[in-house]
């Protein structure tokens, strides 16, 4: 007996800005089903023999036209600690897909993809309703409280060069 199958071949993204002392989210509106109408981080698929960190500044070109914003200290991108799992049932698998955060300029103008039909930035203190999936609350969650607030400590540890 065999079960479901386990994916990893996707990727998340959730693009942030600071505007003044907030923190700001780039959410995506998906365009086609099985999504339609539901709102999202930046998702896609990572190609063969891609790393996902590749595959995630990829997407979030290919999909919104950004970049990572390098500061001075050299952050504009991290990994998050948790891994989103999730079961799809119309493909039979689990998927489970890494997460980075990467902060953009939030001026820069925006260029969604075929596969959106609108996008916004929604207030940090906004996750819990505008994040339909609890993993991606999670992530918000994840990035706002261990990686951004003054005390947190992991930041460090999950930059990436």
């Amino acid at each position: 007996m065999t079960g479901p199958a386990i994916r990893t071949d996707i990727v998340e993204v959730f693009p942030f800005a600071r505007r003044g002392e907030d923190v700001v989210f780039l959410q995506l509106r998906r365009k086609n089903p099985p999504a339609a109408g539901s709102w999202q981080p930046v998702m896609g698929h990572i190609e063969q023999g891609e790393r996902a960190v590749d595959a995630a500044l990829r997407e979030l070109t290919e999909e919104t036209g950004l970049s990572p914003r390098m500061l001075p200290d050299g952050r504009a991108l991290w990994q998050l600690e948790a891994v989103d799992t999730f079961f799809l049932a119309s493909a039979n698998c689990i998927m489970m897909c890494p997460g980075f955060a990467v902060e953009v300029d939030p001026d820069q103008a925006i260029t969604i993809d075929d596969a959106h039909d609108q996008y916004r930035w929604i207030a940090s203190n906004e996750i819990e309703q505008a994040f339909l999936w609890p993993g991606q609350r999670h992530a918000a969650r994840q990035l706002m409280e261990e990686i951004l607030a003054p005390a947190a400590r992991l930041g460090i540890y999950l930059r990436l060069p």
